[in-house]
């Protein structure tokens, strides 16, 4: 479900399809794709301040 979620499939069979391997080839990445859109986030936050404050 969570593969599904995070690439945006619309059903299971898609995944199986896409996914040869099942997915858990995938969950050493889960953790840097949480981080990348937290650090993102910081980014953006820190522009906006940075930006009103001007």
């Amino acid at each position: 479900m969570m593969l599904k979620e995070m690439d945006g499939w619309e059903t299971l069979e898609m995944v199986k399809k896409y996914t040869p391997q099942g997915g858990e080839h995938l969950n050493k990445f889960v953790g840097s794709v949480t981080f990348l859109a937290h650090e993102n986030e910081l980014d953006m936050r820190r522009e906006l301040k940075n930006a009103a404050s001007h």
